[in-house]
């Protein structure tokens, strides 16, 4: 294995074996890479066994088995629950690890290890990373005339206004019986940061203030925002609002779904498709997501969970998980790796990768369940054409400012590439 890039990756040896159990998904698909990847790192490290443990509710079930004293020793976390799993002290600080091994972090996404960081210590090491693109079916848009969408984030040509006229042409009926089953763009509402978010960015607005943890998600630019969001659905007609968009998306019922670079469902497409940017307004922008792993501080196997973590950030295993639909890779010199940009289909890589520089991470508080639940439940009669979205936004507020004063630090101030 080429360890140039990632010095001090080494065999750990103990008298026994040691069982080392990492945390993973119940998606048969994403675990069997998972499985690919264990398998590799035994090969290197004879005396260490990975027992993956599938979980579907990963704040829970993870929470529970740290609580009851059985605790995995390397743990699953996104930008949801990261920063609380910090607060609550449950996972080893990296940092000394770093520096011992000299591991240069310079080599990910900057953008990506700001977000792991707390007072300047690591808490996790990257594994995956995507920015929020426009998935579309390029065989509706040839049907209907018209051109495919550019791949350049700040291509002034495709904006809001420019997705409107083409949602026009793009949602219709395509069996003759007088009802819309085809429509422009598929929109998963409950998803705050795949739909929401991403819209208030481009319009100039924000969720919360990350100096005095005020709310504006009620400001002129946000609600301009969330009311354009409603007006595709209740006044264009040209939204849709799926359970679950990937399977509209594949089944033809939308021809647009805004979503990361998590592929490998779309790979069985009967139809051409790719990726976009997100349409821009006042500026591009899109949002960060990502996949990371740490090691429980109550882990009684640190060492061989490091030795793990640092193989996830291996370039072989970074090309596996990439090449086998997975996110973008947390290696950004891989960009231009030539099985990335050949990739079918071809370009949609690039449109995700260059997507980082202009996406802004999750809005997060420390009692983020709390604050996204008054934030989901208000949106959800605009999303109905029930409400509008500025009586909908100041009517939580205040609620929303209180929850946000009560949480240890509020606001997680966002960091740019």
């Amino acid at each position: 294995m080429a360890t140039g890039m990632f010095p001090g990756i080494r065999t750990v040896a103990a008298a026994e074996p040691v069982v080392l159990r990492v945390v993973s998904v119940t998606d048969p698909g994403e675990n069997e890479i998972r499985q690919e990847i264990a398998r590799m790192f035994e090969k290197l490290h004879p005396d260490i066994k990975v027992q993956l443990l599938p979980v579907s509710d990963r704040v829970t079930e993870q929470l529970v088995r740290i609580a009851g004293g059985d605790p995995p020793d390397v743990l699953y976390l996104n930008p949801f629950f990261f920063r609380s799993f910090v607060r609550q002290s449950i996972l080893l600080d990296l940092t000394p690890y770093v520096r011992r091994d000299g591991l240069d972090t310079s080599k990910l996404y900057s953008s990506f290890v700001q977000q792991l960081q707390d007072d300047g210590k690591l808490y996790a090491m990257p594994f995956e990373v995507t920015s929020i693109a426009m998935l579309y079916n390029q065989s509706a848009f040839d049907e209907v005339g018209l051109p495919l969408l550019p791949t350049k984030w700040n291509d002034d040509r495709w904006n809001w206004k420019a997705l409107v006229e083409y949602g026009r042409k793009l949602t219709r009926d395509r069996n003759g019986d007088n009802k819309i089953d085809q429509w422009a763009i598929g929109l998963v509402l409950g998803a705050l940061d795949q739909i929401t978010y991403p819209f208030v960015f481009q319009n100039g607005g924000k969720i919360f203030d990350d100096k005095t943890n005020r709310f504006l998600l009620n400001s002129k630019e946000s609600v301009e925002a969330l009311q354009w969001i409603a007006d595709l659905i209740n006044k264009e007609k040209i939204a849709r609002a799926p359970i679950w968009g990937g399977d509209a998306f594949l089944n033809e019922q939308v021809t647009m779904f805004p979503f990361g670079r998590w592929l490998k469902q779309f790979q069985s497409a009967k139809f051409a498709w790719n990726a976009a940017p997100l349409p821009k307004q006042r500026q591009a922008a899109t949002m960060l997501v990502w996949l990371a792993y740490g090691i429980a501080a109550s882990s009684p196997h640190k060492e061989q969970a490091w030795e793990f973590l640092k193989f996830l950030i291996s370039p072989e295993v970074q090309v596996l998980n990439t090449l086998r639909g997975q996110a973008l890779s947390a290696l950004p010199e891989l960009e231009q790796h030539v099985l990335f940009q050949n990739a079918p289909p071809r370009g949609h890589y690039q449109v995700f990768a260059d997507g980082i520089a202009f996406a802004q991470p999750v809005p997060y508080a420390d009692n983020d369940a709390a604050v996204s639940g008054e934030i989901w439940n208000a949106l959800y009669p605009v999303w109905l054409g029930r409400r509008s979205a500025q009586e909908a936004m100041d009517s939580i507020a205040s609620k929303v400012e209180s929850l946000l004063t009560e949480s240890k630090k509020g606001m997680v101030s966002p960091t740019k590439k």
